[in-house]
């Protein structure tokens, strides 16, 4: 049996794999879940309604909530609006020697230094 390797991902492939923040979210979606989508409170896999707007957000018939693939995990209630970001900042904490800087990634994402001292530290969490 021959060894599977490891897949080298660089930053332009990444940026290729999810050119828009809906395909983003449903990679993350896909991530949490799977094929089907089931509500994070209450369990249900029947009766989960998509919402047009904002992408990615859905409704839950029996515990009549919303909830998206950010409910309830560190990454929830965030101010950062699209989740690329999340990603890339993933992909540079996991790429980097040495760890990363919030001052590093700062420049890289284009965002204020405590949005990217919030985010380097709700990642090291997960």
């Amino acid at each position: 049996m021959t060894k599977r390797r490891a897949m080298k991902l660089g930053l332009f492939d990444l940026m290729e794999l999810y050119p828009t923040k809906e395909s983003a979210i449903d990679y993350l979606g896909r991530m949490r879940w799977g094929d089907t989508v089931h509500c994070v409170r209450c369990g249900n896999y029947e009766g989960i309604t998509p919402q047009i707007k904002p992408y990615g957000k859905f409704w839950c018939k029996e515990c009549r909530e919303y909830f998206n693939c950010f409910t309830d995990t560190p990454l929830y209630r965030q101010k950062v609006d699209d989740p690329r970001k999340w990603i890339y900042a993933c992909y540079l904490l996991v790429t980097a020697r040495k760890g990363i800087s919030a001052l590093q990634l700062k420049t890289e994402l284009n965002v204020n230094y405590n949005t990217a001292w919030y985010m380097l530290h709700r990642l090291r969490v997960v």
